[in-house]
């Protein structure tokens, strides 16, 4: 059960006064719109969603790097979207009782992807409906479960996420790089140097690209100096 209650100080007066059936107070929070402590000693990291406003932030890539940061708040994190995402006869999504020019199978995607990475989805009854959607999710049962995933997880490390911004460098590409070069910063050290080869698919072209995107001049490289004796 939640005991007690955290809520985002630029969420409307009408999420900050509601009842929660708990103490609550309004803070700043890093990540998320509320915060609650359960009896297990357990943090809950909630963001609340119109579907409307579900759709925005997938359009502008917000979606994945808040439900990032909330993972590095508690493993226990959830979007609870105030309201449903329906579908038309053409395959476009309905928000709020507007058809959307989203595919809805792109949308469920969006969601599906949001899941396997660990982020929970609920659907609360509109913005009423949001104190209660937080009370069920504290009445969850959050002990372990033995279970044998289907999909495992792995996270890119800053470095890796590095390396996949650089033009050209998708997630097979940066496979191979870093298999050939050991690092990220070796990676780098190898993707501006012109006269390097060895990787599948990484030619001239995407080197000189990269080196336009990192704005290095002709007669300028990145390298890894190594310190001897250390």
């Amino acid at each position: 059960m939640i005991t007690s209650i955290m809520i985002d100080n630029r969420e409307p007066n009408h999420i900050q006064r509601a009842d929660y059936g708990c103490p609550s107070v309004v803070t700043v929070l890093d990540s998320g719109d509320v915060w609650a402590s359960c009896g297990d000693s357990k943090l809950l990291v909630v963001e609340r969603k119109t579907p409307t406003d579900l759709l925005h932030s997938i359009a502008d890539n917000r979606l994945f790097h808040q439900c990032a940061r909330m993972k590095d708040v508690s493993p226990w994190c959830y979007v609870v979207i105030t309201g449903q995402i329906g579908v038309n006869g053409s395959g476009y999504a309905m928000a709020d009782g507007e058809q959307t020019q989203w595919r809805y199978d792109a949308v469920q995607g969006a969601l599906l992807s949001m899941q396997e990475i660990g982020v929970g989805v609920l659907y609360a009854r509109g913005d009423a409906d949001f104190p209660a959607a937080i009370q069920r999710l504290g009445k969850r049962n959050r002990e372990t479960l033995r279970v044998h995933p289907q999909r495992g997880t792995e996270f890119w490390s800053h470095g890796e996420a590095a390396l996949l911004a650089l033009p050209g460098i998708g997630e097979d590409r940066i496979t191979a790089v870093l298999k050939h070069t050991g690092t990220p910063a070796w990676a780098l050290s190898w993707l501006t140097v012109m006269s390097e080869n060895g990787v599948p698919g990484i030619g001239p072209g995407v080197k000189k690209a990269i080196r336009q995107a990192l704005k290095l001049k002709e007669n300028e490289e990145i390298h890894v100096l190594v310190k001897e004796g250390e």
